[in-house]
């Protein structure tokens, strides 16, 4: 969803259906209406359970059912399928956002690996993706591939790894903004960054070409280019550094 308005770009106002929360497991969603991500649940196909996103990895966790959710709460989904699958946790991450009739209508917010605590900040992709998008809105900026990592020097901090000319100029502005809004998203990072236990968010510029390296490593590794998701949050403190040889590798190479 995060490069919609570049869609708009090349084909103008034109009505948007997403197509839904769905895996290789099966379909879990399927939005009724244009311009929203939402939708109600397969439950002609398949039976739901989940579990409070604060409760997931406890052994004694509380599994509810489709018609037991609330809205504005989130949740992991417990699938059951008509294919067999039996109480499959599929770490995704969904939002409650109201019901049709008795059918709960579910967002699907980010994959449940897709988070970084590094001092107990438990910043999460879409929090990530909501900050930086609306950031560049703000300042009027086309959005394009982007990560956001941490990082440890005397102490640790977040990075908005971006290629040239991604920012227009507009750097400082724009780490300024997602670090602000950052803070009004998450508490924890507020806190965190109001006690100087985490550093300001800063952009790094990386070289052009480093994320068609690491798609095309990405996808050699998985051989299905479909399955390539650029990973918009990352928890790992070298993952900046792991990026970065293998972008200096693939020129070797040439």
């Amino acid at each position: 969803g995060v490069y919609l308005p570049q869609l708009k770009w090349w084909y103008g106002d034109v009505p948007l259906r997403d197509h839904g929360l769905s895996a290789s497991e099966g379909r879990l969603t399927s939005p009724l209406r244009d311009g929203t991500t939402a939708g109600v649940i397969e439950y002609i196909h398949h039976f739901f359970e989940f579990i409070p996103e604060e409760e997931h990895g406890s052994p004694v966790a509380t599994a509810i059912e489709a018609h037991e959710l609330e809205v504005g709460r989130h949740s992991y989904i417990l699938l059951t399928t008509s294919a067999g699958l039996y109480r499959y946790d599929i770490h995704d991450v969904v939002r409650c956002v109201g019901f049709e009739g008795q059918v709960p209508v579910l967002e699907f917010l980010n994959k449940g690996a897709h988070f970084s605590s590094i001092t107990g900040e438990k910043l999460s992709e879409f929090q990530v993706v909501s900050a930086v998008r609306d950031s560049f809105r703000e300042l009027d900026l086309t959005i394009d591939h982007f990560t956001v990592a941490p990082v440890m020097g005397e102490r640790p901090g977040y990075l908005l790894l971006l290629e040239p000319h991604t920012a227009g100029g507009k750097e400082e502005a724009l780490a300024v903004r997602v670090d602000a809004r950052l803070g009004e998203l998450n508490c924890e990072y507020a806190e965190k960054r109001r006690t100087g236990r985490l550093e300001p968010l800063a952009i790094r510029e990386i070289p052009p070409g480093t994320w068609d390296a690491y798609r095309r490593q990405k996808t050699a590794q998985r051989g299905n280019l479909e399955e390539f998701k650029q990973p918009c949050l990352v928890g790992d403190l070298q993952f900046v550094d792991r990026l970065l040889t293998n972008h200096r590798e693939t020129i070797d190479a040439k």
